[in-house]
């Protein structure tokens, strides 16, 4: 605590104070109360630099919860509960350390996309696997039917132009044995 009020000069006469005030993060105004110190005397109110600090993180804080992005508290809690060390975490969602760090420390806030990463790590869900599932289908080639007979017409405007050539093709070809499903 200061000893003497930066505006008055008395000694003794500050407090700490949660006191409102609006930040401005991503263009939007963010309205939270913050510490600040409040001289009994004059009225003044003023913040040191450790209380400037705790204001961003109540001010990012308060953005992140309006927004439903996960809190500096969420992905510390989250990282711990997983075991994970900040380089660990970094490297699973591919995205810097020194971005861990400052998401940790709660003076900045994260883009939508880097949320739903670390969300996706650090959620309970555990990830699912791959399966591939193969059908056969020993009949499927004499249900497949022939394409159309070309169109032919003799005007010009009514050219079909590279389509016609597609139409002979004949049937489809498919190979029941090579035929997979990837879900």
């Amino acid at each position: 605590m200061p000893a003497n009020c930066p505006g008055c000069s008395k000694e003794g006469t500050l407090t700490e104070h949660l006191m409102p005030t609006c930040q401005l993060i991503r263009g939007e105004e963010i309205h939270c109360q913050v510490p600040k110190w409040v001289c009994a005397h004059c009225g003044a109110a003023f913040m040191s630099p450790a209380q400037a600090t705790a204001g961003v993180r109540i001010a990012v804080t308060a953005y992140q919860r309006e927004h439903g992005l996960l809190t500096a508290e969420d992905i510390q809690v989250g990282r711990h509960r997983l075991g994970l060390r900040v380089a660990e975490l970094a490297e699973e969602a591919e995205i810097g350390e020194a971005t861990i760090k400052r998401l940790e420390a709660g003076t900045t806030v994260q883009r939508h996309g880097t949320n739903r990463l670390l969300l996706n790590i650090l959620s309970d869900e555990t990830e699912l696997p791959d399966y591939q599932i193969t059908m056969d289908f020993p009949d499927f080639p004499t249900l497949c039917l022939p394409l159309p007979s070309p169109w032919e017409d003799d005007k010009p405007w009514n050219n079909p132009g590279p389509w016609a050539a597609q139409a002979s093709l004949g049937a489809y070809a498919f190979n029941p044995k090579e035929f997979a499903l990837a879900v």
